[in-house]
């Protein structure tokens, strides 16, 4: 038995790989979940799985549902989900390569005031008794805060949104997934889309509408407005009027948001570099010579008795 390990993202692949091996060589879901995760199943047929990546955790509980409800084969719904799994770890490492060097410069950036104000003291230390003893330094330090704390904040919200950019790939692409395991193993497009918002829980119930929207004989663009699914939208369109396979579609567009997530890290990494000048040069750098060069100055000039 494997246990829940706190080993993270790998680790869930492996598990998740020993649950497939498992359960095509006959054994239950719910031996393969004990045996792969050391958990059990509720009555929906979700395991209780958890110690690994939250996103995939997610998955696998929607996997065990779809297969409880529609009869889909479980194995093959898995083996689905981990190539998507590792599609999105593959963009997610991309994403933190991209960001390495600008969350790096960010950190050095905000440190700068600082080693401005240190390096003022090892020169002179009297300026240390400028910016605390006197009212310029007050307000020195209220002018020098003052731009540090608006270029942190700054740099702090592109930093963030940068680490953003494309992460929503992952709720995107599940539906996609699960909806091509299910049609693939024989449910129509109708029925796949019940099973699968089911199998998603809250999230899915656009999907639940959709499906019985349509079974109402409501038109497809009808049935779709506002469900908040344009993705699967357009790749079950074709399939739904022209009677095509849809699978071919759903793959395609899950590599496509997966690699769309992956471009969209990398470029918004690339403009944090350019962006990052902004509050670097409105605010950090002021900050730097409000408090470390100009109580230095100021030091030098008083300590030859010119005054200021």
């Amino acid at each position: 038995m494997s246990g829940i390990a706190s080993s993270g993202i790998e680790t869930g692949g492996l598990m998740t790989a020993e649950a497939i091996g498992l359960l095509r060589s006959g054994a239950t879901p719910e031996a393969a979940w004990w045996e792969a995760f050391g958990v059990g199943v509720d009555g929906d047929g979700a395991p209780e799985v958890g110690g690994i990546d939250l996103d995939e955790a997610t998955a696998l509980r929607a996997a065990g549902r779809l297969a409880h409800r529609s009869g889909a084969p479980l194995a093959d719904i898995l083996e689905r989900i981990e190539e998507a799994e590792r599609g999105r770890r593959r963009a997610a490492a991309a994403r933190e390569v991209a960001l390495a060097g600008p969350r790096a410069s960010a950190r050095v950036l905000l440190w700068l005031p600082a080693v401005g104000w240190f390096f003022a003291l090892i020169l002179d230390p009297g300026a240390a008794t400028v910016l605390v003893a006197t009212p310029l330094g007050w307000l020195l330090l209220v002018m020098g805060g003052g731009m540090w704390w608006v270029g942190s904040a700054w740099l702090r919200r592109m930093v963030a949104c940068a680490e953003a950019a494309g992460s929503d790939a992952t709720q995107v692409v599940l539906p996609l997934v699960l909806v091509e395991a299910a049609v693939v193993s024989g449910l129509d497009v109708r029925s796949a889309l019940a099973d699968v918002g089911h199998a998603l829980g809250p999230g899915g119930a656009g999907l639940v509408g959709v499906s019985e929207s349509l079974a109402a004989g409501a038109a497809w663009s009808e049935a779709w407005e506002g469900a908040g699914f344009a993705a699967l939208d357009r790749a079950l369109r074709s399939s739904w009027f022209r009677g095509a396979s849809p699978a071919a579609m759903l793959r395609a567009a899950q590599d496509a948001i997966v690699e769309g997530g992956r471009e969209a890290a990398e470029r918004e990494a690339a403009r944090l570099g350019v962006r990052a000048t902004l509050p670097l040069s409105l605010c950090l750098l002021p900050a730097f010579i409000v408090l470390g060069v100009m109580p230095l100055v100021v030091a030098l000039v008083t300590g030859i008795g010119m005054g200021w």
